[in-house]
């Protein structure tokens, strides 16, 4: 009777050790998978947004950075305002490289506001408005758009312009492809100025 008495609880010592073990293996934490973090910051990367805008932080509004993730590639995005132009821009996290840039006319605000003469002065505009009516032919509009992107008429492929209305304005529409970026220009037909610009990836 006692050795029946011994293995029975022998056994019952027996079990209750493996399921503290059992137990203790369980409660055990499991190793975080921590995500790659990014070789830039997001200082970094504004820096590089301003300074391929050529503004310093003080001279911009509405200045924001935020990081995203696009094809399962981190990258920041970086926003801002100068004038009557809002810019947007795409970095890549791990390069510092811009991937995407926009700069867009905000048309909620018209442009003579910002470029009329003093009160004094009205009648000097007279003469020259006769002169503007003349819209800048395709050649320059063309000229205007690869120069702002630095790059020459044999270096790119597809180069089409188009001439637009819209709203009252008179535009040209320049599009033209460099590698694997894709550019796209609106520039005002009547004074050739650079209304709208994107460069976007496109691998």
């Amino acid at each position: 009777m006692k050795t029946k008495i011994s293995i029975a609880t022998f056994l019952v010592v027996t079990v209750l050790f493996l399921a503290g073990c059992q137990s203790s293996a369980l409660s055990a934490p499991m190793p975080i998978r921590q995500e790659t973090p990014a070789a830039i910051t997001a200082q970094d990367a504004q820096k590089v947004a301003l300074d391929n805008a050529g503004f310093p932080a003080d001279a911009v509004t509405n200045l924001q950075v935020t990081q995203d993730t696009d094809d399962g590639r981190l990258q920041y995005e970086v926003d801002f305002r100068q004038g009557d132009y809002e810019y947007e821009y795409e970095i890549d996290a791990e390069t510092g490289k811009i991937t995407s840039r926009s700069k867009d006319y905000d048309v909620t605000e018209a442009p003579p506001a910002t470029e009329a003469p003093p009160a004094t002065e009205p009648p000097a505009t007279e003469p020259t408005k006769p002169a503007t009516t003349d819209n800048i032919s395709k050649s320059k509009a063309k000229s205007i758009a690869l120069k702002h992107a630095g790059l020459k008429e044999s270096e790119v492929k597809f180069l089409r312009v188009e001439l637009e209305k819209d709203d009252g304005r008179t535009y040209y529409e320049v599009e033209f492809r460099k590698g694997s970026y894709e550019y796209s220009y609106e520039i005002n037909a009547k004074t050739g100025k650079i209304i709208e610009w994107d460069k976007d990836f496109d691998d």
